[in-house]
């Protein structure tokens, strides 16, 4: 294994090892695990779909998105991964923005992550334009017990669809479970005011699926990661999935946003015109925040990762920005419009 991941970081360069002091790049041992969300901004194939809006997303489409191109994406996705994950691996990659399960299993099996035991989770959900959430896990330390879409069903409109929540039971370190869950809610497209209600349903419905969850498993233990087109002090969040920004004093089954702090310290997941906000989150129980349980998180934190390749200058509104595939609709040729987020488990 240790060979595809020298040549993915021979690839990268020296820049992500340095750009942050926060950055963990040491070798994990067998009781450490990095889990990482991704929006992946559109990885379509290039295949029209009769029963999905991709057409903007084929040779002939608006995008011209071709084999090359594709290729190229695919390349780009496997570069990150390869250097988020430091020394090892990451054990898991949650992902929101992609088409099918073709496209990871075109990840995992033709670009650098060959060869390294990759598997696959993903549901086809009935989102209009076809994208959906899905991961990738390694079992040397992960098992999947099982796993379901959660579907979104909106009570006052019946044609409007949008992405299922991904939820899977995992077994970590053949040793503990987890409870983990892959969001993508609706965007703003339309309108900030016309769409909070989307955002907050989707959250109240992740609400009560945790609660269960929490009724039948006192004490589990439960990871939410997604992009929710909202900040960790919206309502949505806050109110609608009931997700605290402050860990102090909570009891075992609060769930607290990690990416809270992303926001107090000005560091921001994903840009629109002059404004950088934290969209992406990660969201933990707070019985994973205990140093006295099996299982924890390392430094009870979450990270951005934010090295120099995934950036470029904004000419537009100044500063810089997310170097991204597209920029319109002109070819950047880049990764994507978000950063990357991870934490890190450990075994006590």
């Amino acid at each position: 294994m240790y060979r595809y991941i020298l040549v993915g970081l021979l690839l990268v360069g020296t820049n992500y090892l340095i750009y942050s002091q926060e950055f963990d790049d040491f070798e994990r041992g067998k009781t450490e695990a990095r889990f990482v969300f991704y929006n992946t901004e559109n990885l379509f194939d290039t295949f029209k779909d009769s029963v999905k809006r991709d057409e903007d997303f084929t040779p002939d489409g608006a995008k011209h998105w071709d084999k090359w191109k594709y290729r190229e994406k695919e390349n780009n996705l496997s570069k990150v991964i390869v250097s988020v994950g430091g020394w090892n691996l990451p054990e898991l990659v949650a992902f929101c923005e992609i088409e099918n399960k073709k496209v990871l299993y075109d990840l995992t099996n033709y670009t650098s992550l060959k060869n390294n035991g990759y598997e696959i989770v993903h549901y086809e959900s009935p989102d209009r334009r076809g994208i959906d959430v899905g991961f990738i896990y390694l079992k040397e330390k992960i098992q999947v017990l099982d796993s379901e879409p959660v579907q979104i069903n909106f009570p006052w409109d019946s044609t409007y669809k949008t992405r299922d929540i991904l939820h899977a039971e995992l077994l970590l370190f053949g040793t503990d479970t987890l409870h983990f869950f892959v969001c993508h809610w609706p965007s703003k497209w339309g309108g900030h005011l016309e769409t909070d209600k989307s955002r907050f349903f989707v959250g109240s419905v992740l609400k009560q699926k945790i609660q269960e969850v929490q009724s039948a498993e006192p004490n589990a233990k439960i990871l939410v990661m997604g992009d929710m087109n909202d900040t960790p002090f919206d309502e949505s969040v806050k109110e609608g999935l009931g997700a605290k920004t402050d860990s102090a004093n909570c009891s075992s089954n609060d769930l607290i946003n990690l990416s809270a702090r992303f926001v107090a310290e000005k560091t921001g997941t994903h840009k629109y015109q002059s404004d950088w906000s934290v969209i992406d989150h990660v969201i933990v129980s707070c019985n994973l925040l205990n140093e006295t349980e099996q299982l924890a998180i390392k430094n009870n934190n979450a990270y951005v990762f934010k090295p120099d390749y995934l950036i470029e200058k904004d000419l537009k509104h100044n500063g810089e920005k997310p170097f991204r595939s597209y920029n319109g609709m002109r070819y950047n040729a880049g990764y994507s419009d978000h950063l990357p987020v991870f934490i890190d488990f450990k075994l006590k």
